[in-house]
């Protein structure tokens, strides 16, 4: 079956991309153990004497390149009302100290915030639902997907990938066209597999006019993203962030005869209840 989500109203994508951040690796010192939180609900099958810790400079749970990026996206734009949507790997143990906590530390004043633990690698759809939804009472939302796993054994690395999404409900370089959820994941053969969300900051799609991107969900549903680009006057670049003077305004993509779905706002309750998913 396929959904077809109605937009709030305009939604573009201002920037996106994938950094990488370098920490060090440890071993969990045994004074350290009182620190360690285990998720409810979870039995702990790591040997404690093997677990080890990821940390960055100064001993702190984020890299500095996570910091300044979001530092940098919630200033490049005009508008001051901005949101930060943060996702990090999840995992059956933890340091007690919560990871948004700590990277709100770090940030300035302003944010409306919103913390999600994600097992997944990638960028869920779920995610960006959240994010659009955001946007009613916002004019911009900051996603970034933290995948970094701080406390475990053989899957903790130093080297880690952080990626981040730039919403904006006035000025953008694509627009969000229409979203499509197939709760039945199609068996596209290869050649016509629609291609993944992780892609579009890609040079083949540079000169693209549209696109349709796929997205998986928590839920093994797969969703689909369709994308105008917006044309571009008197566009300029700041900090690595396309921006443009907006033309035209896009609607939702509904097919003739079909059933929107439910407004974003009442994806909120069922995504925090989503499996894989909880508060930060």
């Amino acid at each position: 079956m396929h959904r077809y989500i109605t937009l709030p109203g305009p939604v573009y994508i201002e920037s996106g991309g994938i950094l990488f951040s370098r920490g060090d690796v440890q071993r969990v010192d045994p004074t350290m153990h009182d620190k360690i939180d285990v998720w409810s609900g979870q039995q702990q099958s790591d040997d404690p004497a093997k677990l080890q810790a990821l940390h960055y400079s100064g001993r702190t749970l984020h890299s500095s390149e996570t910091v300044d990026l979001c530092r940098r996206l919630a200033t490049a734009g005009p508008a001051s009302n901005v949101a930060l949507v943060y996702a990090h790997r999840g995992h059956r143990c933890q340091w007690k100290t919560p990871l948004l906590q700590s990277l709100l530390a770090k940030l300035g004043p302003g944010l409306q915030v919103h913390g999600l633990r994600v097992d997944q690698a990638h960028l869920p759809l779920d995610v960006i639902l959240l994010a659009v939804a955001t946007l009613g009472g916002c004019d911009r939302c900051l996603i970034v997907k933290d995948n970094s796993i701080r406390l475990g054994t053989t899957d903790v690395v130093p080297v880690n990938t952080v990626q981040y999404l730039v919403l904006s409900r006035s000025t953008g370089v694509w627009a969000v066209e229409g979203i499509v959820i197939n709760d039945d994941v199609p068996d596209f053969p290869s050649l016509m597999a629609p291609p993944s969300l992780d892609t579009l900051w890609t040079d083949p799609y540079r000169d693209a006019d549209s696109l349709s991107l796929a997205s998986p969900m928590t839920n093994a549903c797969l969703g689909i993203i369709n994308l105008v680009r917006v044309k571009q006057s008197d566009a300029f670049v700041e900090s690595g962030i396309s921006q443009s003077t907006l033309v035209g305004s896009p609607v939702a993509f509904v097919p003739a005869g079909a059933e929107p779905s439910r407004a974003y706002g009442d994806w909120l309750a069922p995504l925090c209840e989503s499996e894989g998913m909880g508060d930060a």
